[in-house]
């Protein structure tokens, strides 16, 4: 399984220590920081989880070609 985590930055940035241990379980963990919408669509092809902290996914912006 796939995992794309987006924005890391930002979760790292409120929490001291991120424990990614239980995602890598689970599958390929990609940590990201996206900033763009075409980084969005680009990181996110062939992803089965995305996992987002403060960026948005929505009409605008939205996860294509999944």
């Amino acid at each position: 399984m796939k995992i794309v985590f987006l924005d890391k930055s930002h979760i790292e940035s409120r929490y001291d220590i991120i424990d990614y241990s239980a995602l890598n379980k689970l599958g390929t963990l990609i940590l990201l920081d996206v900033k763009s919408p075409e980084e969005i669509i680009e990181a996110s092809k062939d992803a089965d989880v995305i996992i987002t902290g403060k960026l948005a996914l929505n009409r605008e912006r939205p996860a294509q070609n999944l």
